[in-house]
């Protein structure tokens, strides 16, 4: 049972993240900026984010891993002081910038770290998927629910200050986690059950369902700033809408973690998809509090299923989960750029309720996509077998 608390690192590195989204893109709200300038924000973490995550896929291995999120961990930590120290507005893209770096070392090696891991205990890869996307839909739940709290009560480098701890007992916490994992069973030698066998490979279909998700969150997460700032929502609400979301996402992803036919048909996803869409839509119309809660809960039960068919077809194949992985942070941060940066221009140009309408127009797109490739992909997989009988 020890081995399990490898998932609460996941879940304080992204209360971090979280709470340096929702304090810089805040400040810089209420400083009277645009919405293009509060998403940019964003924006400038995931272009280095998605840039080091496709080069670390170069050259991380189930060796190194462990060693790269170590040195992550502290670097979050630094980075955290650094906010506080320097307090200034536009220094933020800077240290944006810096945690972009951190962050991705932490997150694509840390996958593979876990995988070797939990490998030696006998589940199935769809129940650790789900518990990891628990895990960190948590940590970015709680950034902003408590960072709200602390804001209001103690300023905002108080914020930063509670990241600061967070990262280093996270670095502690996996210095202790390897010692342990060496002595007791050899890493490297994972004994998962992996479902590579009689099912199609879907991680093409993972990553279309991945980038669209994580395009509508990127948008929503660096436009909400300002439509509730115009709303005149308060800070603590604003953190419940946040909270909801990823507490949504990381309920659904640990409901969904101990079953296993929905991540091989299409119905389940295309199901979530709708839900995501009348989430959206309430934030459309949506001008009170309540609206927006019962809004971000939906949101985050469609994320958190496409994070678990994300994360799953990226680690179900033996041999090519590292590259896999890097894939799959590299689409977290290229739809990182693109969302909040689509997301502000459209505000400006159409309104704060634009970028949901476009959202949900995408997500309708993709529920075809989705359909007419997936029915592709299993003819291929059937006629393969065919073939080989």
């Amino acid at each position: 049972m020890r081995r399990f608390i490898i998932y609460l690192f996941p879940l304080l590195i992204d209360m971090a993240l979280s709470t340096m989204f929702f304090v810089c893109s805040l400040r810089m709200a209420e400083s009277g900026a645009s919405a293009f300038a509060v998403s940019m924000v964003c924006t400038v973490w995931a272009l280095t984010y998605s840039i080091t995550a496709a080069m670390a896929g170069r050259f991380i291995n189930s060796k190194n891993a462990a060693g790269l999120v170590i040195g992550a961990c502290f670097s979050v930590a630094l980075i955290s002081v650094l906010f506080i120290i320097l307090p200034g507005l536009w220094i933020q893209y800077l240290l944006m910038i810096c945690s972009g770096v951190a962050v991705a070392l932490f997150f694509t090696p840390f996958q593979i770290f876990m995988k070797e891991v939990m490998g030696q205990i006998s589940m199935g890869l769809e129940v650790s998927a789900g518990l990891y996307t628990f895990a960190w839909s948590m940590g970015m739940a709680l950034g902003p629910f408590v960072s709200g709290f602390l804001w209001e009560h103690f300023g905002w480098q108080s914020c930063h200050a509670v990241n600061c701890a967070a990262a280093v007992i996270s670095g502690i916490g996996i210095i202790v986690m390897n010692r342990y994992t060496h002595t007791d069973v050899q890493i490297g030698e994972p004994q998962m059950k992996i479902a590579k066998n009689n099912h199609p490979d879907l991680v093409m279909l993972g990553w279309i369902c991945g980038a669209v998700c994580f395009l509508a969150v990127s948008m929503f997460r660096a436009v909400f700033p300002s439509q509730a700032t115009a709303l005149t929502v308060g800070k603590v609400d604003q953190g419940i809408v946040f909270a909801l979301l990823f507490a949504g996402q990381g309920l659904t992803g640990l409901t969904l973690c101990w079953f296993k036919k929905w991540l091989y048909q299409s119905f389940p996803m295309m199901l979530f998809s709708i839900v995501g869409i009348v989430g959206y839509a309430l934030f459309i119309k949506g001008t009170t509090p309540p609206v927006f809660f019962l809004g971000a809960l939906l949101i985050g039960i469609y994320s958190g299923s496409v994070c678990c068919y994300f994360v799953f077809h990226s680690l179900v194949h033996p041999e090519k989960s590292a590259k896999n992985v890097a894939v799959n942070e590299a689409i977290v941060g290229v739809t990182g750029i693109v969302g909040p940066l689509a997301g502000g221009v459209i505000a400006d140009t159409a309104g704060l309720s634009a970028p949901y309408l476009t959202t949900s127009l995408l997500i309708v797109l993709f529920i075809i996509i989705f359909r007419l490739q997936f029915r592709c992909r299993t003819k291929i997989k059937t006629r393969g077998d065919s073939s080989a009988a």
